[in-house]
């Protein structure tokens, strides 16, 4: 459990503000076990990066389209779950142990929301 709460708190000190988003994907071909939801990031500096969360339960995503420029984070942080996300999905299946809600905040004012067990 140490090495996990260690990857936790590495995941919000990672450089979001000045980062940009180019791309999200959801991969079902595990399910329902083994989701997984990944970010490309191009950090500041140019270099390119995957952020991939693995064991999804549920993903969020708001984000604002069509308009100029590639989405920035600007925060990364996780939190526990434990007793969320309730709706829409609790009627689908309960979450098991462990879950952790990790959210990427974007300069539009959207927001990512990806409820796992690790990244």
């Amino acid at each position: 459990m140490g090495t996990r709460s260690a990857g936790r708190r590495v995941f919000a000190t990672l450089p979001w503000k000045g980062a940009v988003l180019r791309d999200v994907r959801v991969d079902r071909r595990g399910a329902p076990h083994f989701d997984e939801v990944t970010l490309s990031v191009v950090w500041p500096g140019g270099q390119h990066g995957i952020v991939a969360f693995r064991d999804c339960w549920a993903f969020q995503g708001r984000m604002g389209l069509g308009s100029a420029g590639a989405p920035e984070p600007i925060e990364g942080a996780w939190a526990s779950a434990a007793g969320r996300p309730r709706r829409p999905w609790a009627a689908l299946s309960a979450p098991g142990d462990g879950l952790m809600a990790f959210t990427v905040d974007l300069a539009s004012g959207g927001r990512l929301r990806v409820y796992a067990r690790e990244w």
